[in-house]
């Protein structure tokens, strides 16, 4: 049944139930919601909106420090997004201040299978992405062997490798007591994030199942949607330290 989406008028904010401050842009008037949505895709390129329009612009801020601010944020865009009808986003801005302030600017989109699929053949594929800790409170460099390599994972950093062909690629943290990963090479496989945290994703706990096996907690996997928006995010991060760095 259809339901008749509340227009709240330009420059309202939204406190949503994480305590994150959203605020929504640029729905249409009148605009319903069509399909009830949980999924949240990050898209690879702007969809063909000669059809229909984009259903908002999202706009939030939090801290970048702490995992959970990250993933709050986060988290908060998808229950919004889903509120409005839309199951995928697009960032268009991401800003970094001197207080150490994330703002994130999105717009939400809603497709249906056959567009996401077509989306979806965009994704990397066979990639690996690690990534390092990120804590409020502690931070400190983790050690991981890739492919048996030792490799530092910084913290508010990430690990990007590539699969070639044929290619198994393992990663281990902890030493013996610790996990170790296989990730094999497949035709078309979608690319797999890991971090040294645990996250808790999404407003429906809705994390996807990549089929890895994980000995002892060491390392946790996130789903594509959050991995690819946790590495703008970063990005922007460290683009940001690299500009400081000179200056000390």
């Amino acid at each position: 049944m259809l339901r008749l989406l509340i227009l709240i008028g330009v420059n309202i904010f939204y406190i949503n139930l994480y305590g994150q401050t959203i605020k929504i842009e640029d729905i249409p008037k009148g605009y319903r919601i069509k399909t009830p949505t949980k999924t949240f895709h990050y898209l690879n390129e702007k969809p063909d909106t000669s059809n229909y329009g984009k259903i908002a612009t999202l706009k939030g801020s939090s801290s970048i420090l702490g995992k959970k601010k990250i993933t709050e944020l986060f988290n908060s865009f998808w229950s919004k997004a889903n509120y409005a009808g839309a199951n995928s986003y697009i960032i268009e801005k991401i800003s970094i201040n001197d207080e150490n302030d994330l703002q994130i600017e999105m717009s939400i989109y809603y497709l249906n299978k056959f567009e996401l699929d077509i989306d979806k053949k965009l994704n990397t594929k066979n990639t690996i992405y690690v990534f390092g800790d990120i804590d409020k409170k502690k931070v400190k460099t983790k050690i991981i062997l890739l492919n048996d390599k030792r490799t530092e994972l910084i913290p508010y950093n990430y690990i990007e490798h590539e699969n070639q062909v044929g290619e198994t690629t393992t990663v281990s943290i902890g030493g013996l007591l610790g996990s170790k990963v296989w990730i094999k090479w497949k035709d078309q496989k979608e690319s797999t994030f890991l971090s040294a945290n645990s996250f808790n994703i999404g407003p429906y706990n809705d994390i996807d199942n990549i089929g890895l096996s994980i000995n002892s907690g060491r390392f946790y996997p996130m789903n594509e949607s959050f991995g690819k928006y946790l590495t703008c995010v970063l990005d922007k991060w460290i683009e940001k330290q690299k500009l400081i760095e000179p200056e000390k």
